[in-house]
């Protein structure tokens, strides 16, 4: 999962913290835990005070089974959050339950299964187009000689959809990135100018002074530039 460096501003920090923070949820929700426990990661990357995402990284933990790396933050939890917080009374309860509990593997990335069962389709027609030669009665020269043949036009098919597997899932995790350029942003990047557009432009009425009285149109973009000015006779 993607996952932006932390910055110097730490509101910055935090907006982006809140979209993963919301990540982990919808995560947990769907029981993809090893997506919810990347989520979780990333929210205490970018804010590692915060107890709130110390807590959901240790239940994420728990719920995938890694129960020596959720005791280790749940502990973590009872050392930083406060001693007044609901939750503390939950987290020595859970400790307990899983001290003698051994880890589990998490399950495999959508992606990974779906490159095993590419390969696992593969070497099914080819075994089965292996069985057909065999049974195809040719001399002994010529099956091998087909058999190589067949063997390396499915290692160039494997290749093939692998490659496609791979930008599939590359154009996924494109997809899974936050949508808001605040996390897409990196340190030291200058502020984007904003296009004008009609509505940008503030027109605002000032009253000069002088030998000659008279008034000022000035008209000033969003970003307070003064974009024009119009001086005309006043009507006093």
């Amino acid at each position: 999962m993607f996952c932006p460096n932390p910055t110097e501003n730490d509101q910055e920090n935090k907006d982006v913290a809140r979209k993963y923070f919301q990540m982990g949820l919808g995560y947990s929700e769907q029981a993809d835990h090893r997506k919810c426990i990347e989520a979780f990661e990333c929210v205490l990357k970018l804010i590692p005070y915060s107890t709130s995402a110390r807590y959901q990284l240790a239940k994420a933990l728990d719920d995938g089974g890694q129960y020596t790396r959720a005791k280790k933050e749940y502990q973590l939890f009872l050392t930083t959050a406060d001693k007044a917080d609901p939750l503390r009374q939950k987290v020595q309860d859970r400790l307990t339950a899983i001290e003698t509990l051994a880890d589990k593997p998490l399950p495999p990335e959508a992606g990974e299964v779906a490159v095993e069962k590419m390969k696992e389709d593969l070497r099914e027609e080819l075994n089965r187009k292996l069985a057909e030669l065999q049974k195809a009665n040719k001399a002994a020269g010529e099956l091998e000689k087909e058999k190589q043949r067949l063997q390396e036009e499915y290692k160039k098919k494997e290749a093939e959809k692998l490659a496609e597997l791979n930008e599939k899932i590359r154009q996924l995790s494109e997809k899974a990135k936050p949508a808001d350029d605040d996390a897409k942003k990196k340190p030291g990047d200058a502020p984007q100018p904003k296009k004008a557009s009609d509505d940008d432009f503030l027109p605002l009425l000032f009253a000069g002074l002088g030998a000659t009285r008279h008034s000022s149109v000035l008209t000033f973009n969003q970003n307070m530039d003064l974009v024009s000015e119009a001086t005309f006779p006043s009507t006093e």
